[in-house]
């Protein structure tokens, strides 16, 4: 299961993104594994529903102010740019500074509930 957020859940499920970033030591995610995305923003429950099924196409490492000044790592997260793109993870991570190591990982969306959450009380 990995987690997203508010705005990755929004974008993942629209498709206006095709990645994520996370801040790992060692990172977990392997190119041409699957993972289940889950989000706790599609209803008020505050449980993770999966929405999505991904095979993860590229783990790249980098740090925080590499990826902010790549015009790449932004657009495959839906972001106009990288000071939005920076915004955002400085949201998620508030002590980021450009030396923090990340990971980036591309997705490929193959299957998708765009009704997760709506469907009442599933246990």
């Amino acid at each position: 299961m990995f987690n997203c957020n508010r705005v990755e859940t929004s974008r993942l499920m629209d498709g206006q993104a095709t990645g994520v970033a996370r801040v790992y030591d060692e990172c977990p995610h392997v190119v041409g594994g699957e993972i289940v995305l889950t989000s706790k923003f599609l209803d008020d429950s505050g449980r993770s529903i999966p929405f999505a099924k991904a095979t993860i196409v590229s783990v790249r490492p980098g740090t925080f102010g590499e990826f902010r000044h790549d015009s790449m790592i932004p657009e495959m997260d839906g972001y106009a740019n990288g000071e939005e793109w920076a915004g955002h993870m400085r949201r998620w991570y508030p002590a980021i500074g450009d030396s923090v190591k990340m990971f980036h990982l591309k997705l490929r969306v193959f299957e998708m509930d765009k009704e997760a959450g709506q469907r009442g009380d599933v246990d």
